[in-house]
């Protein structure tokens, strides 16, 4: 069963969002400093969880994007192309939700990054990741490459010798993480935020937001 005091959530591709365009608005980073920072710093999963003391701190300023089509009204969009922690762009609202609701600093990195053709200040979102070492083995379970073959390890040792192919379907961590916000794990898709975090978006009407429902991962504390 979903815990419901989290919220799977993603950019939203309801059509009377998107009218007759064929997904949700994205931005584009332009910056070729940051891709290349990306590449040697944050090429893989065990290299994102490595550097994470400092990857965000170094990101090379300013970033410069530009939007798929025009339309900035947008408060949460898909950010391209994918980094490991980079899970969207958004705007000011969604920036002063955060500050308003105190989420720890230590969960989320927002980066100010300039969009072409807008004077609207846009973010990229960065989620702190936590590391697969934290979860509760062997009761968690993995799929393998999308397959419903379910695999269980006794170890993070075990589990790291296997491809990154290899995802959390039913993730178990300690309770000192329910204190969390926002958790993003090292192999999980997708990211969860607390319902508190998922009803100040809904009652902002953040444009873009949106709640996965039928998402396959299952959220759980011990």
């Amino acid at each position: 069963m979903i815990n419901m005091e989290y919220q799977a959530i993603e950019v939203s591709w309801d059509q009377k969002l998107l009218g007759r365009r064929s997904g949700p608005q994205r931005v584009k980073i332009l910056t070729q400093a940051f891709d290349e920072y990306m590449r040697e710093n944050n090429s893989d999963t065990f290299m994102h969880v490595r550097n994470l003391d400092w990857l965000y701190d170094r990101i090379p300023l300013p970033l410069i994007g530009r939007f798929l089509y025009k339309d900035d009204s947008w408060d949460y969009m898909s950010a391209i192309y994918f980094r490991f922690g980079m899970i969207a762009a958004v705007s000011q609202k969604v920036k002063i939700i955060l500050e308003d609701l105190n989420v720890s600093q230590d969960e989320y990195v927002l980066k100010p990054i300039s969009v072409e053709g807008s004077d609207r200040q846009i973010y990229l979102l960065f989620i702190k990741t936590i590391s697969d070492a934290e979860l509760i083995y062997p009761e968690s379970t993995f799929n393998v490459d999308e397959s419903e073959s379910m695999m269980h390890f006794s170890s993070y040792n075990e589990r790291a010798m296997v491809p990154d192919g290899c995802g959390v379907r039913d993730i178990f961590l300690p309770e000192s993480y329910r204190n969390r916000d926002i958790i993003n794990l090292q192999s999980s898709v997708p990211v969860f935020f607390s319902q508190r975090l998922v009803d100040a978006f809904e009652e902002n009407k953040i444009k873009g937001f949106s709640v996965w429902k039928n998402h396959e991962t299952t959220l759980n504390f011990r």
